[in-house]
């Protein structure tokens, strides 16, 4: 849901994702206790979607951070860095 907010920005203010030259890096914070090790099989949920919109060109970095809370509670946030 995350990475679709992204996109939906992203819509709102570019038009359309044409305008896209190249995905950065995108980080994935998501709220564990410190036993959850699977931090970057939640990350993939957005890698695959910036993928699957954008193409197999568009791999980029990525960083998943497990932390022990975010903002108003919320289990995982997705930050995008691109190139317009």
């Amino acid at each position: 849901m995350c990475a679709i907010n992204i996109f939906a920005q992203i819509k709102t203010v570019l038009g359309n994702f044409n305008k896209i030259k190249k995905v950065i890096k995108i980080n994935v914070f998501i709220a564990a206790d410190s036993n959850f090790t699977d931090i970057s099989l939640v990350a993939n949920g957005a890698s695959d979607l910036f993928v699957n919109i954008l193409g197999e060109a568009e791999k980029h970095a990525r960083s998943a951070i497990g932390v022990a809370v975010l903002p108003m509670n919320l289990p995982v946030e997705v930050e995008a860095i691109t190139e317009i």
